[in-house]
């Protein structure tokens, strides 16, 4: 069993991760923690992902699980992070940093919670542009209508026939139905796209203010 030992010097990265395991028998997890101390430095996360599970195989310890976990935070994978935190507590219920890694756990689940609202959230912007796309189409619908019964009008009057009279007097009346009900719709659709607009807006500006966790806590970040 390798010894725990968490190391206190900070990476390249301002992440800490365990201390190398020691012994012959650990020679070959002592180079898969190398190898992925060195991958976790240069924030290649998915090799040292990889290179940290290898370890752990060969010789599981409490301190590797750690490492898993920072890399699985590291990678934005608040899950398994808190997961494999957790399982790095259950292993050692006394740890030193137990109090920083119960923090990290609850911003974590709280972000993750966000996440998953954020995701379920209905997206306004598709239906803002659709109803004003359809609303500008009633709008124009309406106008052409609206000049096909100025026309017929315009036929009515200069008619001398009464049967034509009567045809136009209907084109007419059946345009500025048509014309007046394209007018309706479209106004209601065209304001319904603008308030979806303005909703998606404000919206998308909340969602510009993010709680993120760092090596050294909390921090705020966005537009404001």
């Amino acid at each position: 069993m390798m010894r725990r030992f968490l190391l206190i010097a900070s990476l390249c990265c301002q992440t800490a991760l365990a201390q190398p395991p020691q012994g012959e028998r650990q020679t070959k997890a002592y180079q898969y923690y190398n190898d992925g101390k060195e991958a976790f430095k240069a924030n290649r996360f998915e090799e040292a992902l990889k290179l940290f599970e290898q370890a752990n195989v060969l010789d599981p310890s409490p301190v590797l699980v750690y490492n898993i976990a920072r890399t699985y935070e590291e990678m934005g994978r608040a899950e398994d992070a808190c997961r494999y935190y957790g399982l790095y507590l259950d292993l050692e219920p006394q740890a030193p940093d137990k109090n920083d890694v119960e923090r990290r756990i609850r911003v974590m689940t709280a972000i993750q919670q966000r996440n998953e609202q954020d995701a379920e959230r209905i997206q306004l912007k598709p239906w803002a542009i659709t109803t004003s796309v359809v609303g500008g189409a009633a709008l124009l619908t309406g106008a052409a209508f609206g000049i096909a019964m100025h026309h017929f009008e315009s036929e009515q009057r200069d008619s001398t026939n009464p049967e034509s009279k009567g045809d136009y007097a209907d084109k007419a009346k059946h345009a500025a139905t048509v014309a007046n009900v394209g007018w309706i719709a479209g106004g209601i659709l065209l304001g319904t796209g603008a308030t979806l607009f303005a909703l998606d807006y404000f919206n998308r500006k909340e969602d510009a203010t993010k709680l993120t966790l760092t090596p050294t806590g909390l921090f705020l970040q966005g537009r404001f």
